[in-house]
């Protein structure tokens, strides 16, 4: 408890320090409740970011080359299958309130799986039991074709468990993915495109923070998705 007040405060004097919220997401641009965000490592503050592209960024890593490495994941998937960005491009990311992301259509508000809740309220999917049964049925039969799955993460390269992963458009295999880099890039739109803006997002934000970008990308790694686990320290090329 002593932690969490803490924790708190400390969240109170991040939000009055950084004054008034925009109207839109500064990586998405998509107007709605947006979140104070900071570099874990550094604690300086980064921007306001939409619940998606927060939890994006944070769950590939929050900083640079993790970015980096999700973006020349996307990359080898189009030079393995020969599809353009634009081909994989989902388009109902931006749809309005109550709108499945998948398909696109309006759906009633049980038609939303609960994926957890509170006092306060509930929060649900944004994709309907329908598309999501269905991307179930893609995976189960894509599981059959590919074989086991691999030992290690082919963003975060963490060994471990790991999830099929596949292009949500054109149904193709991707590869094999930890949870948190197949929910980032979830998140994050599931495509090029959105993996892009949140890499622009936090080079503009190093740009604003400090006058050396190489020096504050460096200070601003995440030990824990680099360094540590891979038992070296970073280098200058992938920065």
């Amino acid at each position: 408890r002593v932690c969490k007040r803490e924790k708190q405060k400390e969240q109170r004097r991040r939000y009055k320090a950084a004054g008034p919220r925009p109207p839109d997401c500064e990586c998405c641009s998509r107007a709605g409740k947006l979140h104070l965000d900071h570099c874990k490592a550094t604690e300086l503050f980064r921007g306001w970011l939409c619940t998606s592209c927060n939890t994006g960024i944070g769950e590939l890593g929050d900083d640079l080359p993790s970015l980096h490495e999700a973006k020349a994941y996307l990359l080898v998937f189009l030079d393995r299958t020969g599809l353009t960005e634009e081909e994989t491009m989902s388009p109902f990311l931006n749809v309005a309130e109550g709108c499945c992301r998948r398909c696109g259509e309006h759906c009633e508000e049980g038609d939303f799986r609960v994926t957890r809740k509170n006092r306060a309220r509930e929060y649900r999917s944004s994709t309907c039991r329908a598309c999501e049964a269905k991307e179930k049925r893609v995976t189960h039969r894509l599981a059959k074709l590919v074989g086991p799955p691999a030992p290690a993460c082919q963003i975060c390269r963490r060994a471990g468990k790991t999830e099929l992963d596949h292009c949500h458009v054109s149904g193709a295999f991707r590869g094999w993915l930890c949870h948190h880099c197949n929910v980032g890039l979830g998140k994050l739109g599931d495509d090029i495109a959105g993996v892009r803006r949140a890499i622009t997002y936090l080079l503009r934000s190093i740009t604003r923070a400090s006058g050396s970008p190489l020096e504050e990308r460096a200070r601003s790694r995440s030990p824990c998705r680099d360094g540590d686990y891979r038992g070296a320290p970073a280098s200058p090329e992938s920065l």
